[in-house]
């Protein structure tokens, strides 16, 4: 209910002069026969003036009284209008901004499937599997511009640099341990990003697990349901993961592991920086490969036993940086007796086998280093590049 105020006093005040005028000339008109007269002389004409003139300006009041409470509600409308107009507009933008999203969210799966049918994966793996069979120290490739580039952005815009705390991702396991120092992930689909887990969801399905099968050979391939090890992997500057063996069981489902696979996400990541994935041989003597971990690049290997990588030289990158990747890993019921330690695969595994050069210190030393192969082959989706 709208309040309405109370009339103004001056109007109040001029009713009641009216009163007692109407009064007086009522009493004069019944006592004073020679009243019609007496208005005509001098001294009654300015009280009759004065009379109608009050009258006048409190009619006028009375009209400005009322405009002037129209005018709180209209006013009070206009604002109730406007409010709901604005709560609409905002509204609206709300849903604009939703479907452009859902827009670019179904962009972003056209274009991820588009780049990666079934028929461009089969090409892949019919193209690249004698290379990854014959790849030195052990079965591998690495391949660039086989994810869109946009979606790799976006994965790199929910997970920044920035948001490593004291060189590690604050809520996470923080390795600072001389063999892994500055390491750290994110292991839990809930601290995932939108886009994060829609290229973990396409890397886990059955068509991208079947062009791994296709181009390593190794048949029945498992995706980890979960992340165990895996998952977004983080190394600040001054960190290191040296040469190493990975676990090779996945307790709880006695599957063994069989297949890395890693998707880097560092863009504006010159070769000083360093971060560059080492592949070393079986007697830790000789470093076939050096990958350096550029924007969007594909390298995936097959797992054993002996397949000696990682990246042991600090990250020479300046402060706030950070090397970072995508992981991800796929196991097997059983593998080859040859993959494993003493030709033993039973039991329930080993953890990380941390591995130092043998007769060197270094993969760039001349002694260690294999020149026909330290360069790692990177491969284009559509051709070789060295």
């Amino acid at each position: 209910m709208r309040a309405t105020r109370p009339p103004p006093t001056r109007s109040i005040i001029f009713i009641c002069i009216s009163a007692a005028a109407a009064v007086l000339i009522t009493r004069v008109a019944i006592f004073s026969p020679s009243f019609s007269s007496e208005l005509t002389s001098p001294a009654t004409i300015d009280l009759a003036a004065e009379i109608e003139k009050l009258r006048q300006e409190n009619n006028n009041l009375k009209e400005k009284y009322a405009k002037y409470t129209n005018g709180i509600e209209e006013e009070t409308n206009v604002k109730e209008l406007l409010e709901k107009l604005r709560q609409e507009n905002n509204d609206l933008r709300g849903k604009y901004a939703k479907c452009i999203n859902n827009n670019e969210e179904d962009g972003m799966v056209k274009e991820l499937f588009d780049a990666l049918s079934p028929e461009k994966l089969r090409q892949l793996s019919t193209k690249f599997k004698s290379t990854y069979a014959s790849a030195q120290p052990f079965p591998h490739i690495a391949i660039d511009d086989i994810f869109p580039l946009s979606i790799i952005q976006k994965v790199i815009q929910e997970h920044p640099e920035s948001s490593l705390k004291d060189g590690c991702i604050p809520g996470s396991m923080c390795f600072r341990a001389k063999t892994q120092n500055m390491k750290s992930g994110i292991d839990t689909d809930e601290r995932m990003g939108t886009y994060t887990r829609l290229l973990f969801s396409f890397l886990k399905s059955s068509m991208f697990t079947k062009f791994l099968e296709d181009i390593s050979g190794i048949s029945n391939l498992l995706p980890d349901p979960h992340f165990r090890g895996s998952g977004l992997h983080f190394t600040a500057t001054g960190g290191n993961l040296d040469i190493h063996a990975d676990f090779n069981k996945y307790s709880g489902y006695n599957l063994d592991r069989r297949v890395n696979m890693f998707i880097y996400l560092n863009d504006d990541w010159p070769e000083e920086y360093g971060g560059h994935l080492e592949l070393w041989s079986k007697d830790m003597k000789s470093c076939y490969q050096r990958i350096k971990p550029k924007l969007g690049r594909f390298v995936v290997f097959s797992s054993t036993d002996f397949s000696y990588h990682g990246h042991p030289e600090p990250i020479q990158a300046p402060d706030g940086r950070a090397r970072r990747s995508l992981a991800l890993y796929y196991y097997t019921n059983g593998r080859p007796v040859d993959e494993c330690l003493n030709n033993d695969c039973s039991g329930a595994g080993h953890s990380t086998l941390f591995q130092k050069p043998v007769g060197c210190e270094r993969c760039l030393d001349d002694i260690c280093r294999r020149d026909d192969t330290i360069d790692s082959p990177v491969w284009m989706a559509s051709r070789r590049r060295t």
